[in-house]
């Protein structure tokens, strides 16, 4: 027991101390609420999905801020001695739609994964810390990567738990009436999760194709995420295309 009682309180005063890395892109703070409509700043590294929604507390500029506009929520891995520009990333939400352009939302749903799932693919290395960063999209727009909302989560797997450092305070009702998933909007309800090589049974490709799901950061802080046109409406059905976990990091 006096074992446990340690771990969990060197969790806690890691925590405390804040992030260890400092990433200069980050221009607005993510709140993280449930499906219930609260803020939340704790729980379980195996909910499903791990958020229901987060929440910016700036606008992104005004190219994205327009009619047809989708924000979406990554994992980062923080590495200590790497650029943040070049940590591995894993998509945990499907694009979202949202209403109010001051607050870009992004919205999960029950097939989304924990991020306990994140975590068996990019453990938290450093510290124990993970970033949470919301990109945004818009028609006719290339995806914003160079600037972001973000959290910082710190994790203690010994326990099951994760805790976000510096949240602040955010409308979770608002936001979620106005908010819409890339699932909401084509009715899906199952993730594929294929890997790499393997091929999608008709069935599931034509749901599967209308999200890249897992899509993973490459260097210099690029992504491989297929919204372009999904942000403005425009969802391609294409049977027999696989949407897998592809993970292409480059520092794995």
């Amino acid at each position: 027991m006096a074992v446990g009682v340690l771990l969990f309180l060197g969790g806690g005063a890691a925590a405390a101390d804040g992030p260890p890395y400092h990433d200069e892109r980050v221009t607005a703070a993510l709140g993280l609420c449930d499906s219930a409509g609260n803020q939340i700043r704790e729980g379980s590294l195996v909910a499903h999905p791990f958020v229901t929604l987060a929440i910016a507390t700036q606008p992104g500029p005004a190219e994205y801020a327009g009619e047809g506009r989708t924000a979406t929520l990554f994992a980062y891995q923080p590495r200590k001695g790497t650029e943040p520009g070049e940590w591995s990333g894993e998509q945990l939400t499907s694009s979202t739609k949202y209403a109010d352009a001051t607050h870009p939302t992004s919205k999960a749903e029950a097939a989304d994964e924990s991020l306990a799932d994140y975590l068996d693919t990019y453990p938290a290395r450093w510290d124990g810390w993970v970033q949470l960063r919301m990109l945004l999209s818009a028609p006719g727009t290339p995806a914003l990567t160079d600037s972001y909302a973000a959290a910082d989560i710190h994790v203690d797997t010994a326990h099951g738990r994760w805790e976000q450092v510096g949240a602040p305070d955010v409308a979770c009702a608002p936001a979620a009436a106005q908010a819409v998933s890339l699932e909401e909007q084509v009715g899906l309800t199952h993730v594929s999760t294929t890997t790499p090589g393997e091929a999608t049974p008709a069935s599931e490709a034509a749901p599967a194709a209308t999200r890249a799901r897992h899509a993973k950061s490459t260097a210099g802080g690029g992504f491989n995420l297929a919204i372009a046109a999904l942000a403005g409406g425009a969802v391609a059905l294409g049977v027999g295309v696989a949407v897998a976990r592809r993970r292409q990091s480059p520092l794995n």
